[in-house]
């Protein structure tokens, strides 16, 4: 698998991480969306990624990808 940039964000951010996709794709960065390709219960993404991007918000919605993101057990 090629290397990525998983971001985490919630839907009420699309328009910015839309806005941070276009940016890293324009620098050769692959990034890997929830949207485009994750299937529910497959980490694999969030834990193979070269780096872990969230989105911080005052919503609590992307707790549960962040928490899988710093569990390593």
């Amino acid at each position: 698998m090629r290397r990525h940039v998983f971001l985490s964000y919630v839907r009420e951010n699309a328009t910015v991480v839309d806005r941070l996709v276009k940016e890293l794709q324009v620098r050769g960065i692959s990034v890997w969306l929830d949207r485009e390709r994750l299937v529910p219960g497959n980490v694999g993404a969030i834990r193979s990624g070269w780096l872990f991007v969230a989105v911080i918000s005052s919503l609590p919605a992307f707790q549960r990808s962040i928490s899988l993101a710093t569990d390593r057990t």
